[in-house]
This record gives C-alpha cells, structure tokens and sequence, in this order.
C-alpha cells in the first residue's frame, strides 16, 4: 500500500509538468499568431548632399495607423555614418538620426536602412531611402537662343568620336546619358555643339550642360553642350523690312516672318556711250503671295 502511494505521488507531479512544458512551447506560435503588422517609413525618401555635409534623417513606426511608442529602430548606411545606430520612438511613432556623407570625389550613391525588428505584440518592418552625395565641381549650366543648323556629313564622325570618348569622370557629373542627336547651334558671339534628344533646322532655345573640352571641326572650336531641353522654332513672328531697318540691333538671330514687295535691278554703265545706262534687268522680286513666273516678268518689265 505505501509502495503503490509513493508511485502516484510521483505520477501526479510529472503530469502537470508535461502539460506546463506544452502550454509553454506553444505561447510563442500562439503570440506570432496574434502580433500585429507594423509600417515603417524614411523621410525624406531621396535626398542630395554634399561631401561631408549632414542630414536628419527620421522614420515613423506605426500599426493600424497609431504610432508605436517607445520602439527601437535600427539605422545603417551604405556608405558614411548616422549618429546612432539605435534610436527609440517617441510619442509619435518617431525616430530621428544624423546622417553625416563621406568626403568622395565623384557623384556617389547612398542607401540608408532602418529596421524594426518586432516584438512579442508587433512584428517587424523595414523602410529605404535613396541619396545621391554630389561632388564640390559640378557642370556649369547655359540656356542659349541661336539659329541651328545640320552637322555636315563629312563632320559627323568626328562628333561621333568625340561623344564616345567622353571622360568617364565628366560622364559621372552628368544626371543624364548624352544623347546620340547634334547640331550645331550659332549665336552672335558663338558657335555650339549640341547633343539633345532631338535635332532640327530653324531657331533654337537650348538649356543644358556645359562639357569642360570643347570640339574643333575643320578649325572651328565650338563649346560641347549636352541639352536636358531643347525646343525649336519654325514659324517666325511678323515684321517689316522698314522694322528692321529701324531697329536692326533688335533682330539679331531672330526668327521673323516679312510680306513685302520689291524689286531689285541690275544695270551696265557704259562711259563711252551715251546715255551710259543701258539694260536694266530684274534678277529678283519678291511678293506677298505665290504668283507663275510670267506674271513676275511681265510686272518687271
């Protein structure tokens, strides 16, 4: 009788420890089942800097669109340093670190992380933002009006060779691929060699970049732009011959439209034979509208 006692004390004990053992494997499937999702975002989501320079940088943690309060969230970066790599939510879901950029040479990408990592109540998120570190010597940039012109065929190699062997370091600078379209672009004081998504004959308003080395073509230099925008003229803006005469400064490379009527006459001079002026001859007449060729001899003569 006290044998079999002790075994049933013993039985009782051991029962209630397996089932606790049990019960308590299964809290942590039973609390994964139960954690709550959670949204975590970067502002701002790109950002430019210079080398060396700093930016606050600041996530929001939030569930069911409440903030979560008193998380920590996790920064790193690619490349650089943040102030602290561990930073605790406030009131408002928020979290901020000092994102301070490498000293670099050359245009360089950045990614900044932040993580958090969940909880026994919330599971985890993360959020990316995107920055670009701009080196201190940046293209210099023009916005230019002038007549534009076709590039020659005899020239087009040379324009071509001239694109593809840009240095790699001043291709870096430039926010765009430079584009496989030129033209030559005159101004008053200069020439250019564009590259821009499209060409065209007529008067052209070019803004773009300034490339360090320009071209020579057949012994003329010109200044290399590489266009982010370019827009061309064809219609011209009506005038007068006696507008322009007035005022000639004013319609330098200027695209214009005339109606006029004239006519212009060549003469011989002979010293030696009276009355010296002998046969006049139209070699040119302009009117207002299209007129046959015998219609415009017959009003010269």
């Amino acid at each position: 009788m006290r044998k079999t006692y002790r075994r049933s004390s013993w039985i009782i004990p051991m029962a209630f420890l397996t089932i606790a053992l049990i019960f308590l494997s299964t809290l942590p499937l039973a609390y994964a089942q139960l954690r709550k999702a959670t949204q975590l975002t970067l502002s701002p989501e790109t950002f430019t800097i210079a080398p060396g320079q700093s930016i606050t940088i600041t996530a929001k943690l939030i569930s069911d669109g409440q903030p979560l309060t008193g998380k920590q969230i996790v920064f790193a970066a690619s490349l650089g340093s943040v102030s602290h790599n561990i930073a605790t939510t406030n009131e408002s879901g928020i979290a901020s670190v000092i994102y301070t950029a490498p000293v670099v040479s050359v245009r360089t990408s950045v990614t900044i992380i932040a993580s958090f990592l969940g909880d026994l109540m919330y599971e985890g998120s993360t959020a990316t933002c995107q920055g670009v570190i701009e080196v201190g010597v940046l293209l210099p940039t023009l916005s230019v009006s002038g007549a534009s012109f076709a590039v020659p065929e005899t020239l087009k190699d040379e324009v071509s060779s001239y694109r593809k062997f840009i240095p790699e370091d001043v291709l870096k600078l430039l926010p765009i691929e430079v584009p496989s379209k030129f033209f030559i672009l005159a101004t008053p004081e200069s020439l250019y060699l564009v590259f821009a998504n499209k060409s065209d004959s007529g008067l052209a308003h070019v803004e773009g970049w300034k490339l360090p080395q320009s071209i020579s073509l057949k012994g003329i230099n010109m200044t290399v732009v590489v266009a982010w925008s370019v827009a061309f003229e064809k219609e011209g803006a009506p005038t007068t011959i006696s507008e322009i005469l007035t005022k000639p400064d004013s319609y330098k490379f200027k695209l214009v439209k005339l109606r006029a009527n004239r006519r212009q006459v060549s003469t011989l001079y002979d010293p030696d034979e009276q009355p010296h002026v002998e046969f006049p001859i139209t070699i040119g007449y302009l009117i207002e509208g299209p007129a046959e060729p015998l219609d415009v001899v017959k009003a010269a003569l």
